[in-house]
């Protein structure tokens, strides 16, 4: 058996084992970043990564160990190569390029397995100055640590990187170009929202904009260029907006603003890498930031105006303020973008403008599809109040078509009533009076009583209920007695004021004369009593006989026989009726009820 210090020495052995390969282990895993340098050359000075902002001219070494291991892919990560020329590890050479790299994302390389050592490795980088070009709108970011570590660990830095500077704004620039092309349609298919054109140009130019910052698919020579000319166009759709809210709509200054965006970027442009080319390029921006400044003002006191005089309620100010603030902080946004890119620096305003013109845009798409819906409800009351129009003006031409109507249908029963009375009236009177036979005598004097009766029926003029309840009693009365039938007359009250229309009043002195006629002919009865009432707005006269009743042979033919049919058509035409019960040894009792 071992001892127990020669066991405790065994475990110590292990455990510092152990110990060193974790160690190793850590010092592969993570990155080594390699902020102390020395320049190339004579001077040999020390520098300390991050340097201030901006590429300069110079050449830098780096020394360091590393311990990934030899079998270990690594990778040398740089989060910003502006202006490197080129790379040597070890001698090795990773990257040449003569012109620098361009400011258009991190770069990673990869390094060849066993190229680095334990000890004594070195990195060299030369890097030279990017001078401001013409619209390079300060893309120019200082050299920072270089990296170096396992492929898997910097490759993951990498594109998290990539996604946070390209992905995020290659999406919004997606986005804009969406909302670009949606209000460009809209523009297009409705002539009246032809400001949509505006807004998509505008927006549709800051998305090419954030696509041409990254140089993917640019020519290095005309890049600049080509951003002068997006950026001139979007200042241009932005003002010429703002300007549709002022109320302007002269063509002569759309095409004078649009024609400025596209010469401008050239001038520049043309004199290439001389010295007067960025001075050139600031006095373009200026321009453009001044532009943008006026018109801002202006928008922002004309809303103020129209904020006073809009209504209260938290409707109409969240309207305002909706239309009011985001034009106004996008221009503000904008417009610190010109001025910086103007002195070839940085803006950090971009992403404030992104956001802002896409918010405009939605707006934009917003308000079309609340105008359209909007326009839609104002045809739909339209057209609800023009088919009410329309029902009350058919309406009135049916009134009017009516007492038309009525107007004739009066003077030809007049004229009718006229002739009756002037023509037939005299050559009936002239038989009664001169006619040697009683019965022809008699027949031509009913015959002027129904004609009298059908005239009077045809001038139209109403009748007091209680003179025509009067002259109803004096024949009925008249008539029972002739026939020696005892009548029994029960009469309305002193005070009803009702009257009967021309047409009711001959109605009904038919109806109840074919009734007396067959109270005579047919019931063979000995009393006969007559009731008039009102009831319920109704006028009733209920005639009532003690005769043997009609017989039960003739029971299903009371319509077609003594006059039945007749008495209840009458009624009929007067919106009444008339109703006949009778029965064998006790009578008949005939009810006609007509509406006042």
């Amino acid at each position: 058996m071992r001892s127990a210090p020669s066991v405790w020495a065994s475990v110590r052995r292990v455990g510092a084992f152990l110990f060193l390969l974790l160690n190793a282990w850590l010092a592969g895993a993570a990155p080594l970043v390699l902020e102390q340098a020395r320049l190339l050359g004579g001077q040999g000075a020390p520098v300390q990564l991050p340097r201030a902002p901006g590429p300069v001219a110079q050449d830098l070494q780096f020394r360091f160990d590393y311990r990934g291991g030899e079998r270990v892919a690594a990778a040398l990560w740089l989060a910003s190569p502006c202006g490197v020329r080129s790379v040597r590890v070890n001698g090795v050479v990773l990257l040449e390029d003569g012109a620098g790299l361009p400011c258009r994302g991190p770069l990673l390389l990869a390094l060849p397995i066993g190229l680095l050592g334990e000890q004594g490795n070195l990195l060299e980088l030369r890097q030279q100055s990017l001078d401001p070009t013409p619209f390079s709108l300060g893309r120019a970011e200082r050299l920072d640590a270089p990296q170096i570590g396992p492929w898997d660990e910097l490759l993951g830095l990498h594109r998290s990187l990539v996604w946070q500077r390209a992905g995020l704004a290659l999406g919004a620039a997606g986005v804009l170009a969406g909302l670009a092309l949606a209000l460009g349609l809209m523009g297009l298919m409705h002539r009246w929202e032809r400001r949509l054109l505006l807004g998509a140009t505008a927006l549709l130019a800051w998305a090419l904009l954030l696509v041409a910052e990254w140089q993917v698919w640019l020519p290095r020579d005309h890049a600049d260029l080509l951003r002068g000319l997006l950026l001139g166009l979007c200042c241009a759709g932005w003002l010429l907006l703002l300007g549709r809210q002022l109320g302007w709509r002269h063509t002569r200054l759309d095409a004078a603003a649009l024609l400025l965006a596209v010469t401008l970027p050239w001038l520049p442009w043309s004199l290439g890498q001389a010295p007067a080319a960025a001075t050139l390029q600031g006095a373009v921006l200026g321009l453009w930031a001044a532009a943008l400044a006026l018109v801002s003002l202006g928008f922002m006191v004309h809303r103020l105006r129209q904020w006073r005089h809009a209504g209260e309620g938290l409707r109409a100010w969240r309207e305002q303020a909706h239309g009011t603030l985001l034009p106004v902080l996008t221009s503000l946004g904008l417009l610190a973008c010109l001025l910086a890119w103007a002195q070839t620096h940085r803006s950090p305003a971009v992403p404030w403008v992104t956001l802002g013109l896409a918010l405009a845009g939605l707006s934009q798409l917003l308000g079309f599809a609340q105008a359209r819906l909007q326009a839609e409800q104002r045809l739909v009351t339209n057209d609800q109040r023009w088919q009410e129009r329309l029902v009350e003006f058919e309406r009135q031409q049916r009134t009017l078509s009516d007492q038309h109507l009525e107007q004739v249908t009066e003077r030809e029963r007049k004229r009718i009533a006229a002739d009756l009375h002037d023509d037939l009236g005299a050559k009936l009177l002239t038989i009664v009076h001169t006619s040697e036979s009683e019965r022809i005598s008699t027949l031509a004097r009913e015959a002027l009583e129904e004609m009298r009766l059908s005239v009077r029926g045809l001038t139209g003029k109403p009748v007091q209920l209680l003179d025509a309840v009067g002259d109803w009693r004096a024949e009925v009365v008249s008539r029972l007695t002739q026939a020696n039938i005892e009548a029994e007359w029960i009469s309305l009250a002193e005070d009803v004021s009702y009257t009967l229309p021309a047409r009711a009043y001959v109605q009904t002195t038919r109806i109840i004369r074919e009734s007396i006629s067959n109270i005579i002919k047919h019931s063979g009865a000995t009393r006969c009593t007559v009731r008039c009432q009102v009831l319920d707005d109704d006028f009733q006269v209920i005639l009532q006989d003690n005769g043997h009743g009609i017989s039960s042979a003739l029971d299903g033919r009371l319509d077609k026989g003594h006059g039945m049919a007749s008495m209840k058509a009458r009624a009929k035409q007067m919106q009444g009726q008339c109703l006949v019960e009778s029965g064998p040894g006790w009578g008949t009792l005939i009810r006609l009820s007509i509406p006042l």
